[in-house]
């Protein structure tokens, strides 16, 4: 029987390439954006879901708050492409992590896809990483989220964290014990 499970981010933050020593760990947004390089952070705590089962489903969903936009009159044109990566070292905190200290991402996105609208829900399949390190053994999986440009204008969005109770970040996990 397949179950399934929506699991909050123990931590959560964006981090500014413009403010390297900043932390934004307590921020109601994630701002992710191409121009002034900003990238989210992600990490969950899979422990809640029995050792012996199988990963069916795994996807981010994130609620896309509003644009971020400079030198474009009219943030209806604003639309990112927004990347998930993985992250393989977990040694990290929302309480702590700045843009000098934040662990590298792999190159390769796991899904991506273009924010067209704001004040909307959006999902990224991730379930080859979660299942790939659930293989591994790893309950603490952490993903980060980087833009691409938009018409080459300076753009990005900001997304709920965490600490927007209503429409934080969840991880949905179905699977089945063996």
């Amino acid at each position: 029987m397949v179950t399934a499970v929506n699991l909050s981010p123990v931590d959560d933050a964006c981090v500014w390439a413009d403010f390297p020593d900043s932390n934004y760990g307590s921020d109601l947004e994630l701002r992710v954006s191409h121009s002034r390089t900003s990238i989210a952070y992600l990490k969950f705590d899979l422990g809640s879901i029995p050792p012996d089962s199988v990963i069916q489903e795994a996807c981010l969903t994130l609620y896309g708050k509003t644009h971020m936009w400079w030198g474009k009159s009219d943030s209806a044109e604003i639309q990112p492409t927004i990347r998930v990566h993985s992250v393989l070292n977990n040694d990290w905190s929302e309480k702590t992590i700045t843009y000098k200290n934040a662990p590298p991402i792999t190159e390769t996105p796991l899904d991506s896809q273009v924010v067209e609208s704001e004040n909307a829900e959006y999902s990224f399949d991730v379930k080859t990483f979660v299942e790939s390190q659930w293989g591994k053994g790893d309950k603490i999986i952490s993903l980060a989220l980087t833009a691409l440009p938009a018409d080459s204008f300076l753009s990005g969005i900001r997304f709920a964290s965490k600490e927007d109770t209503p429409k934080a970040p969840r991880l949905h996990i179905s699977y089945e014990p063996k």
